[in-house]
């Protein structure tokens, strides 16, 4: 049929049929190029996601290896950025020398003060106004600015003997490390931190010697230009630290309870403290010098006036006194330190049989004493020596077998030494067996003791009149046995130690003005740190139990109430 013959309804469905397929390809042509889009979209989206999850897998590996703490800044220095890792590492150094601290005092008294079972929130022992994590905080902060200020300084350079030391503490790591199934740097990363590796903390070792070196300098620059008479002045006016001395004494301390309150101000000149204490001075002071004028009348009765005086003035309260308790002998500024300072250099120039009564006004402590003093035997000066020992203590002081195994162990320890009697083997013995700490990494040396230092039978040995070098024997001691050799004779005290003292006075004055000028700003890194984190989580958990035992205790007072009032009814 031809297409002018088609009616015109048939017309219109050809027509119509046109339009859907046109349509039809209009369609599929845009879902075409929409789902290509599309594609296009997911691909790219795809592309992302993986290199954010690259990113952020890259940047969980770089935290975990402390890369990060390794660049963050936790402090500034007056300028000079400290990494979390060396803070973790200023830290590290403080514990350890409060848990060593802890350990001797352990050692020897049967109690330490600090292990790893102590919390953050516990109270210091060093200053109970603190937290250990406070503590901790602000000996880091000094520790840092020890070791900044001065580890460029002029005769920064490291010893043969300092590098080994770095050397051996990277050894002991390592062993320590293996036994604990770790790596080396992932052990460090335990013990320091996270940002702490090998590198780091050699570094940060190695600044901490060169920090004390630089002092070390400073302070035998300063040695070598004192004069004698520079020296003789000092000893002139602190005489009590290089003299022994024996005498009985008493002191009568100023009650400023009255004044307490006004003594409490702050920025006091000593004149305005001299004013405020005036009267309580005045009325001590009369006591004080009829006491003084018994005594000079009477010295041999010293101990009956004392006696006397204290039950007529503290009646209930007093103290017998003995003349064991009212004497002291030996170096007066450590066996008479419960003396004032001007009675301390009064005894160390008065002669056999002086009697004085002495005032001193301490103002930083803000407090203040008479002490009436009769000398038995003047102040004469004394020399020092070197020793070596080697202590062996029993397992048990109160056991006899204890005592007997030790002898028997400083026996062997002795006739080892004599098969090789030499000081160099007889260090190398003590680094081996000594049970004392404060020597034993010394080869057994303690280079400056002063008469009265040591324990009675150890000092007497060291200070024999017949003691000569290379001496040796086994002296029995409270806490042991020791093997004794003797080193040499220093020769007077005050000659060696007063340079010594000058120079660590120069230093302690410079270098305290050095840091209290220099500023320390905690910075973006500071929460990372390994034991500000522990503190927090500390004080979270004290915080946490308390509570828990807050209501505990609350629920356990509820059910009593409701026990009684049901037993009630």
């Amino acid at each position: 049929m031809a297409k002018d013959q088609l009616s015109e309804a048939e017309k219109y469905r050809l027509e119509r049929k046109k339009r859907i397929e046109k349509e039809k390809k209009k369609k599929n042509s845009y879902f075409n190029r929409n789902r290509q889009q599309v594609k296009k979209v997911e691909k790219t989206v795809g592309i992302v996601v993986a290199c954010c999850l690259a990113v952020t897998i890259i940047c969980l590996l770089l935290n975990f290896f402390g890369v990060f703490n390794r660049m963050i800044t936790a402090a500034k220095v007056d300028g000079q950025s400290v990494s979390v890792a060396e803070m973790n590492c200023a830290f590290a150094d403080v514990k350890n020398q409060v848990y060593n601290a802890s350990q001797q005092y352990e050692q020897s008294s049967g109690q330490g003060f600090y292990n790893n079972e102590t919390k953050s929130t516990d109270p210091c022992v060093y200053d109970s106004s603190k937290t250990w994590g406070e503590y901790f905080e602000e000996q880091a902060m000094e520790h840092v600015k020890q070791v900044y200020s001065f580890k460029d300084g002029e005769g920064n350079t490291l010893t043969e003997e300092q590098s080994s030391q770095i050397d051996e503490t990277f050894d002991t790591l390592k062993e320590s490390a293996e036994n604990n199934k770790f790596s080396i740097n992932a052990y460090i990363r335990e013990v320091y931190g996270i940002g702490v590796n090998q590198k780091v903390l050699r570094t940060w070792l190695e600044n901490v010697y060169k920090a004390q070196n630089a002092q070390t300098a400073m302070s035998d620059t300063y040695k070598e230009g004192l004069k004698d008479e520079d020296i003789k002045q000092y000893y002139s006016e602190n005489t009590q630290k290089y003299v022994n001395a024996s005498a009985m004494a008493y002191t009568i301390h100023v009650d400023t309870t009255d004044v307490a309150e006004q003594l409490e101000k702050e920025d006091l000149s000593n004149e305005e403290i001299d004013k405020i204490v005036a009267s309580a001075v005045k009325e001590t002071k009369a006591k004080a010098d009829a006491l003084y004028e018994q005594v000079k009348e009477d010295p041999s009765d010293f101990v009956s006036i004392i006696n006397t005086y204290e039950k007529d003035d503290k009646q209930e309260a007093a103290t017998t006194y003995t003349e064991s308790t009212l004497t002291m002998t030996g170096k007066v500024s450590e066996k008479m330190a419960s003396l004032g300072e001007k009675a301390q250099l009064w005894v160390a120039g008065a002669d056999e049989g002086d009697v004085g009564v002495i005032y001193t006004a301490n103002y930083e402590t803000k407090t203040f004493q008479f002490d009436i003093v009769r000398v038995l035997e003047p102040a004469e000066n004394f020399s020092t020596v070197a020793v070596r020992h080697i202590l062996i203590q029993p397992e048990s002081t109160e056991d006899d077998a204890s005592w007997e195994e030790a002898k028997e162990k400083i026996d062997t320890i002795y006739a080892k030494w004599k098969k090789k009697p030499t000081e160099d083997y007889f260090a190398t013995l003590a680094g081996e067996e000594s049970s004392d700490p404060g020597s034993k990494d010394n080869g057994g040396l303690y280079e400056s003791v002063t008469p009265g230092q040591m324990v009675d039978t150890f000092d007497a040995w060291c200070f024999d009149a017949d003691r000569k070098e290379g001496d040796t024997d086994i002296v029995k001691t409270s806490y042991g046995y020791h093997l004794m050799y003797f080193v040499k004779n220093n020769g007077a005290y005050w000659k060696t130690q007063v340079p010594t003292d000058m120079a660590n006075d120069y230093i302690e004055k410079n270098v305290t003005e050095k840091l209290e000028a220099i500023t320390v700003e905690k910075a973006l890194g500071w929460g990372k740190i390994k034991e500000v984190q522990d503190y927090k989580d500390a004080q979270k958990s004290t915080t946490t139990t308390t509570v828990e035992e807050t209501t505990a205790a609350e629920q356990a007072q509820a059910e009593g109430s409701e026990e009684t009032t049901a037993a009630a009814e």
